[in-house]
């Protein structure tokens, strides 16, 4: 007896170690943020009226923005059957051959059935690809009135979406994003999915980059509009060195002035004991956009 019962607990560990899976891997883009950094401030890093993706879905305090995001998705569907025929069950199946793919973006594992994960995934592309179109004003047959737009009978509605859309735990991979757009509507249709996002967060884009890159996710889209283009940004060598606060920089001698002609925020410039630093403009916004940014380097 004894021994029989030594060989099931050996296989009912050796089954259990061959389900184990690493805790990440290169394709997670999408991720929770650390809780040392959420700590700091948890309202940055939560969605505070829509969610998206599987890590805020059943957010009670979210509830009511779920009837919206299901009358989008309606009619981001029935675009699609009006422009190029595409029914509910060619977009369905888009979603399901993508199932897979965009799972491994989340760095956590979701107990979530297929037909519940695929549902999930179906309706918030829909909603966010119905919200862009309603914001691109040069979209075939978009007169910019919609009875039903209930986003832009409360202004404060508008801008709080779009804070949630760049939150780095409130993602969707922007693969499947443009997938779903392309099965939509073709592939070479004008305008692109990628002509949509940069126009929906084109206040972002202080570099004025154009729609020639793929990112991950919007997150990452922002954080990309951050950046110094290639070739311009310095090279980093060794370990990184912790910068000296203001105040420190000048009790040492070091003056300050504003560069007027850079849009990059990391174009910074040292001579002379003079630190120039780009002008930006602080909002309500900046620091959920910083934060997140940083959440997504770490």
């Amino acid at each position: 007896m004894e021994g029989r019962n030594r060989d099931e607990v050996a296989i009912k560990i050796e089954n259990m170690l061959e389900k184990a899976e690493p805790l990440l891997n290169s394709e997670n883009c999408i991720h929770r943020v650390h809780t040392e950094l959420r700590n700091l401030n948890k309202e940055a890093y939560t969605p505070q009226v829509v969610s998206i993706g599987p890590f805020h879905k059943g957010c009670e305090r979210l509830q009511n923005m779920e009837s919206l995001k299901q009358m989008y998705c309606q009619k981001f569907i029935q675009r699609a059957e009006t422009v190029t025929g595409t029914t509910l069950d060619n977009l369905v199946k888009c979603v399901q051959d993508s199932e897979s793919d965009v799972r491994r973006c989340y760095s956590d594992n979701m107990n979530l059935t297929p037909e519940e994960f695929v549902e999930l995934i179906l309706v918030d592309c829909g909603f966010i690809i119905e919200l862009f179109i309603r914001n691109y004003d040069d979209w075939p047959n978009n007169d910019g009135s919609h009875e039903d737009h209930a986003v832009s009978f409360k202004p404060w509605l508008t801008t709080a979406i779009e804070l949630d859309l760049i939150l780095l735990e409130n993602q969707l991979p922007f693969s499947v994003l443009e997938k779903l757009y392309n099965q939509a509507f073709n592939s070479d249709f004008d305008p692109s999915f990628s002509k949509l996002t940069f126009k929906y967060f084109g206040e972002y884009n202080t570099l004025k980059l154009k729609p020639t890159f793929t990112p991950k996710h919007f997150t990452d889209l922002l954080r990309t509009f951050h950046l110094q283009p290639d070739g311009s940004r310095p090279q980093r060598e060794g370990s990184v060195m912790q910068i000296k606060s203001a105040t420190e920089l000048t009790e040492a001698g070091v003056k300050f002035r504003v560069n007027e002609k850079s849009n990059c925020f990391l174009d910074l410039k040292f001579s002379e004991n003079c630190l120039e630093i780009p002008k930006f403009r602080v909002e309500d916004s900046t620091e959920i956009l910083f934060r997140n940014m940083v959440a997504l380097e770490q």
